[in-house]
């Protein structure tokens, strides 16, 4: 079984909790949901002078290959990451695996 983890996580949630800071899931790298999950989950190993900042690297919704230089930022994201905190990381993991758990249940736990 494969699983996207941002698969998992509702339109709803990501409006109600980016707004219009949103950048979209195509520039989503290193931004504004993984850098939430991080300083929630391992906010230790969050080094926050290297979230990126206001910069954006959006390109669309598709990569050429191979990447020019421009197209790759130093960073690695995609997209600001201002505004990540360690609540909306709560929030999105509550949600993964709330998402997470009903998958396993409708397909992996045989009823007896």
């Amino acid at each position: 079984m494969l699983i996207n983890w941002w698969d998992l996580v509702s339109d709803h949630t990501i409006k109600e909790v980016f707004a219009e800071k949103w950048p979209g899931w195509e520039a989503e790298h290193a931004a504004l949901t993984e850098t939430s999950l991080a300083l929630h989950l391992f906010p230790d190993l969050v080094e926050r002078s290297a979230i990126p900042g206001e910069k954006t690297f959006i390109r669309g919704p598709f990569r050429l290959y191979p990447l020019d230089p421009d197209d790759k930022p130093a960073s690695g994201s995609f997209a600001s990451a201002r505004g990540a905190n360690q609540e909306i990381g709560r929030i999105l993991t509550r949600e993964i695996l709330q998402g997470l758990a009903a998958i396993i249940n409708l397909e992996l736990v045989k009823s007896e």
